[in-house]
């Protein structure tokens, strides 16, 4: 039985970076969202509860967060997709197909801002929210 010690610690150290790299594409998918989240909230703010022009004019500034966030989740996603496509559920890639028509429409709203284009936003911040958190936590239940 003791030859088989290095195989075995062999297979642990690959299931361990495996494991770390899962976990690191995770967590920079979660930063992406959050940097969207982040940046759709200040656009709420800005348009429903803002008083002054110039209130409205300081809170939609951070709008290129949602891009950046966008940048972030995408790379991650796409990495992360393609180390775990046979464990993917369809509702995954609602997320990943949601993410560019969200970002399109946060471009639209800094170049016119504007309630209709807000609340088109935030639909389309809820379309890739929503199925990435509902995949996630259906990923930990196959892990």
């Amino acid at each position: 039985m003791p030859q088989f010690a290095p195989i075995k610690a062999a297979r642990c150290t690959a299931f361990i970076l495996i494991s770390t790299l899962e976990v690191l594409l995770r967590f920079k998918m979660v930063v992406g969202i959050a940097f969207g989240t982040l940046a759709a909230c200040f656009i709420i703010v800005a348009e429903w509860f803002a008083n002054t022009r110039s209130d409205k004019t300081d809170l939609r500034k951070p709008v290129p967060l949602y891009l950046m966030g966008a940048v972030a989740y995408g790379v991650a996603g796409a990495l992360y997709a393609s180390s775990i496509m046979e464990r993917i559920p369809l509702l995954g890639f609602t997320a990943a197909t949601s993410l560019p028509a969200s970002v399109l429409l946060s471009v639209s709203y800094w170049k016119n801002p504007g309630r209709p284009r807000v609340s088109r936003l935030i639909l389309g911040q809820l379309s890739y929210l929503f199925p990435s958190a509902i995949t996630a936590s259906g990923s930990k239940s196959t892990s």
